[in-house]
């Protein structure tokens, strides 16, 4: 594999940020507005699926240009930037862990703006993001029943699906946690008010499922493998 030219990946996205990001960042910030003209302007130019196979509408890229681009855009509007990037890392542990059902339904149309994020701490255990007291119960066969406070979603409320943490139904431990992909449109699912002293437009607000019913197919990887998911793939992206 050839080494990307990373210089013009730099000129490439200064040039995109230049043009759309930087212009609305004060807006964004004053107005705590959601960034969703500057995540559609990524998205069609194939930022959003950095690192994310062209077979699935992304561009292919490695780690160094991920943080080529998160830098620029970041540089330019920190509330874009935080979403940007808790987007690509919830897109890429879809991308290292996910079925070819996953794939296809939650990262080809990423290239459309469809955006993802994490929601993984709780209330009670602070910024021990590992660490959660909600258990997942399973629904029949084919179901799974979430309740869960998370604290500080980026994109709450915004996001299109969310990368869900919590304890596995038969757990016996902290550690013995499971993920799912959990789709915004649910019922169920309530974001709280974003409130802080800056970065206003990226919305990292609680969130709370109530009784929300997911699918088996949009379990992530095994019962159990989220400590595993932890740590390849969440970890990279804090």
């Amino acid at each position: 594999m050839s080494i990307p030219d990373y210089e013009q990946i730099r000129a490439d996205i200064r040039r995109l940020v230049d043009a759309v990001i930087r212009p609305n960042a004060e807006r964004i910030d004053t107005e705590g507005l959601f960034p969703r003209e500057n995540l559609n302007a990524l998205a069609e130019a194939g930022w959003n699926g950095v690192l994310i196979s062209e077979d699935y509408g992304g561009l292919g890229l490695d780690y160094v240009a991920f943080s080529i681009a998160a830098e620029e855009i970041g540089r330019a509007c920190a509330s874009t930037g935080l979403v940007y990037v808790m987007h690509v890392g919830a897109a890429q542990t879809i991308n290292l862990f996910g079925s070819d059902d996953q794939k296809e339904r939650w990262l080809k149309p990423i290239r459309s703006g469809l955006i993802g994020t994490y929601s993984t701490s709780e209330k009670a255990t602070g910024g021990h993001w590992w660490f959660n007291l909600s258990r997942a119960a399973r629904d029949g066969a084919e179901h799974y029943r979430l309740n869960a406070e998370k604290s500080f979603t980026t994109s709450a409320g915004q996001a299109d699906y969310y990368v869900v943490q919590t304890r596995s139904p038969d757990a016996q431990s902290a550690t013995d946690i499971s993920f799912f992909i959990v789709d915004s449109k649910l019922d169920g699912i309530h974001a709280g008010i974003w409130e802080a002293l800056g970065v206003h437009g990226n919305h990292s607000g609680p969130l709370r499922y109530d009784n929300v019913r997911v699918h088996v197919r949009d379990r992530l990887g095994e019962e159990g493998q989220g400590k595993d998911i932890n740590t390849t793939a969440f970890r990279r992206f804090i």
